[in-house]
């Protein structure tokens, strides 16, 4: 093995947004984990942070919905970054998410293409633009043609720049993964979720149910709605759920048209655990393969507490051992719920389930290792 006499720096550039937050939210878990993962492959690791362009004419097409990929003033950012890149003598790149994408032209013409740049994906844009299309986008017939002729440019954009500017594309599902080789990546490497044990000071109610998650995000709004309508068919149960998420409104939308929903708000870190703590089970109702992984599905498998979830919610995540019951549709979630919530023999045997998988998941260093070898990288 070759050790370098230094270490090999790499510049992350991320929204910064996403490198800090009180709340950690799924971006930010899994920003922090690609974070990680650099540093263990053996970086060191230079932040760079950007932030949306305050442009009028982008900010316009964004409140139009016309916008794809120009966000950023790709222009100006890589004026400043190039520099970096040759004072620092740097020869990797890592855009943290697709986003940003576009940049890519300007990095590798100013460094004469000697620059290796890698897009850490947390999903790409089509992978949810699709879903909302078809899955109840707008009924007004001008709306809809301007939504398809967005997808339609956001998979030629991730096609064009991941076959011609990207030497790499770090995916968090392995169904992405295959979908980015679709689209060009010339290496497409999978990264697996990793778990971080902490397991709770379990003392579930018998019954109570909680989900954590963005409740503006289709797939997460969708599927939840799905199954409180298989739940409400069934009222005789008792059966509570608490949603954490936002925002507001919607929380209290579902909680003013179920009465067996109590919306707790978005709480801090700690004030989700305090509440995880009294849970029957955590729900992960994903329901289709939308963009990226479910990242909040590793934070509940390292509470160590028993998860109602489904094969398309558990997509991105590898185990050992352990069993961990999933399902394709609502009815079959809610079965579940009703079968096992309200028994606390049933739900200590899952958890301890759970707490098997959270302790026999890929480690940061093996998965590092893995990408070492995929990028031939001789350190």
């Amino acid at each position: 093995m070759i050790i370098p006499n230094r270490l090999e720096k790499i510049l992350f550039i991320a929204e910064d947004i996403h490198l800090k937050s009180e709340i950690s939210g799924g971006v930010q878990i899994c920003t922090d984990e690609y974070i990680e993962l650099l540093k263990t492959i053996g970086f060191e690791v230079i932040v760079y942070p950007v932030k949306h362009t305050r442009n009028i004419y982008t900010r316009i097409k964004i409140k139009l919905g016309v916008e794809l990929y120009t966000r950023y003033d790709f222009k100006k950012e890589s004026e400043k970054i190039v520099p970096i890149l040759l004072s620092e003598k740097i020869n990797y790149v890592a855009i943290n998410q697709i986003d940003f994408i576009k940049i890519t032209p300007f990095l590798k013409l100013a460094t004469n293409n000697k620059v290796q740049i890698w897009g850490l994906s947390h999903g790409n844009e089509s992978g949810d633009f699709l879903h909302h299309i078809v899955r109840g986008g707008s009924n007004n017939f001008f709306k809809r043609l301007r939504d398809i002729s967005r997808l339609g440019f956001a998979v030629y954009n991730e096609s064009y720049f991941f076959t011609n500017f990207l030497d790499a594309v770090f995916s968090i599902s392995e169904t992405e993964k295959e979908i980015n080789n679709w689209l060009g990546a010339k290496k497409s490497v999978f990264i697996p979720r990793i778990f971080q044990k902490r397991f709770l000071d379990w003392k579930p109610v018998l019954g109570r149910v909680g989900f954590v998650g963005t409740l503006n995000h289709k797939p997460n709004f969708d599927g939840l709605k799905m199954l409180l309508e298989e739940l409400n068919h069934n009222q005789q149960q008792n059966i509570e759920v608490q949603i954490i998420g936002s925002p507001a409104e919607l929380g209290k939308q579902l909680e003013n048209e179920y009465n067996f929903v109590k919306y707790l708000g978005r709480l801090t870190d700690e004030a989700v655990e305090n509440a995880a703590k009294n849970w029957a089970m955590v729900l992960n109702p994903v329901f289709w393969y939308s963009r990226g992984a479910s990242t909040k599905l590793a934070q509940a498998i390292g509470w160590g507490i028993p998860i109602a979830t489904t094969k398309a919610g558990n997509r991105g995540y590898v185990w050992k051992k352990g069993l961990l019951p999933e399902f394709s549709l609502p009815k079959e979630v809610a079965d579940f719920i009703f079968e096992n919530s309200l028994s606390e023999e049933k739900l200590q045997i899952l958890a301890n389930e759970v707490k098997t998988i959270a302790t026999n998941s890929p480690t940061l260093t093996e998965i590092a290792e893995n990408v070492k070898l995929q990028l031939n990288l001789k350190w």
